[in-house]
């Protein structure tokens, strides 16, 4: 705890012994209802865990290698409130050739890539939009300000942004997000990226310049949100109500089309990637 760190575990079974202790919630007569249940832990003991590492600058990373039942919705937990990462397989078979594949290049991946320390987010927006939601692996300090005892390459975080005065009379809006991390090396350094975006009143021109593997990002980590706050039949209605909008938004801005499947070049796949989502 002094200097801080990560915890990497590999479990391939429910916890069931000393602090944390997990009893299976499985139902094997619901598993054809539409409505999956336990989506939500069982317990705080892994949050109030991952809160209590987070406050000593360790990150918690997990490599679930399971044959059985083993209350992810749980254990996520640790990971999710301490800034690290989940690696899952499910049906885990080591004498299969695939599995320890797969297993042996998210290692590779993991022990390669480079990573930082006692690392804290802070992102700005221009006066007129608020940031009023974070999806992703942290702890949020304060309205802008996120906590990640770990930061690696590979990791994403998500925003939502609301409008919320009147921009007519602006060219352009900015974003900034400002990350201050101690290197491999033990060097304090800070990493700022910007991002400037004209201002327009046209929806063709917001929909022509959408970036569809961004939207299916943010999409997933929303939708994982709203599974475990409501329920999944609410979570996959929104993806399905995302793609009706976004298609029925460009078709009646180009009124003059025929009838069918109508999307701009950088959503066509939107859709497709929806039903993905979906099928997850």
């Amino acid at each position: 705890s002094a200097t801080g760190g990560r915890v990497t575990v590999f479990q391939t079974c429910l916890p069931n012994i000393g602090p944390g202790a997990l009893q299976s919630r499985e139902d094997p007569n619901a598993r054809a209802s539409k409505d999956i249940q336990h989506l939500n832990p069982a317990t705080d003991f892994y949050k109030r865990l991952a809160l209590d590492c987070s406050g000593q600058q360790i990150a918690v990373d997990l490599f679930l290698l399971n044959c059985q039942y083993s209350d992810l919705s749980t254990l996520s937990g640790m990971c999710k409130f301490s800034g690290g990462c989940i690696y899952h397989i499910p049906l885990y078979r080591a004498n299969k050739p695939q599995h320890s594949e797969i297993l042996e290049r998210m290692l590779r991946r993991y022990l390669t890539r480079k990573i930082g320390f006692e690392a804290v987010m802070r992102i700005r927006c221009t006066r007129g939009l608020s940031i009023h939601t974070f999806h992703g692996n942290f702890f949020v300090r304060s309205t802008d300000l996120l906590s990640l005892p770990n930061v690696n390459p590979d990791a994403g975080f998500g925003m939502q942004v609301s409008i919320e005065e009147n921009l007519s009379d602006v060219q352009s809006v900015c974003f900034q997000a400002a990350l201050l991390y101690t290197s491999s090396k033990g060097e304090r350094r800070i990493r700022v990226h910007t991002l400037c975006l004209p201002v327009t009143a046209s929806l063709t021109d917001v929909l022509y310049s959408a970036d569809q593997q961004c939207i299916i990002g943010l999409l997933a980590k929303m939708a994982v949100d709203r599974s475990q706050q409501s329920n999944l039949s609410d979570a996959r209605d929104a993806l399905i109500n995302v793609a009706i909008d976004a298609l029925s938004a460009y078709k009646l801005a180009q009124s003059s089309m025929a009838g069918g499947l109508v999307a701009p070049m950088n959503l066509n796949l939107l859709p497709l990637y929806i039903m993905a989502l979906l099928k997850c």
